[in-house]
């Protein structure tokens, strides 16, 4: 059987006004990193804007970096 990567999204939205939403990608094996992260805002009346992109070798750098940009989104 073939292992397929990881590739999940997930939502946050800042809990000030606007409170824009983002969607987050994150990747197993791509792009050379053990975990590729994109972070994205959703805009209402336009294309989606990319914020961010990061390579991690860990779960936990992953995580750790997600609890990072939540808590700038407060």
């Amino acid at each position: 059987m073939t292992k397929l990567p990881l590739v999940f999204d997930i939502h946050m939205q800042s809990l000030t006004p606007p409170n824009t939403p983002y969607t987050i990608q994150v990747t197993e094996n791509y792009e050379d990193d053990k975990y590729h992260v994109e972070i994205f805002e959703v805009l209402e009346d336009a294309p989606t804007e990319h914020i961010d992109t990061k390579g991690f070798d860990t779960e936990r750098e992953v995580f750790e970096y997600l609890k990072q940009v939540q808590s700038n989104l407060v």
